[in-house]
């Protein structure tokens, strides 16, 4: 038996199956959102320290006394 899945039916499955996801595992669901949002956030964070001037000892210490 061969399963062949078209776009027409696809797009609906997929709705229905991340639908059911979300209201029945929400906090499961909230954890992985959550992780995904922190490495797209670390990963921007990253490509700016890759584009940015060096910066001295005493320049990153300020920073760090800031607060």
């Amino acid at each position: 038996m061969e399963l062949l899945l078209k776009d027409e039916n696809l797009r609906p499955l997929l709705k229905d199956i991340l639908i059911e996801i979300i209201t029945e595992k929400k906090e499961e669901f909230k954890d992985i959102f959550k992780e995904v949002l922190e490495d797209i956030a670390l990963s921007q964070a990253i490509n700016q320290g890759l584009n940015s001037g060096k910066s001295t000892k005493e320049e990153l210490f300020k920073v760090l006394d800031e607060d």
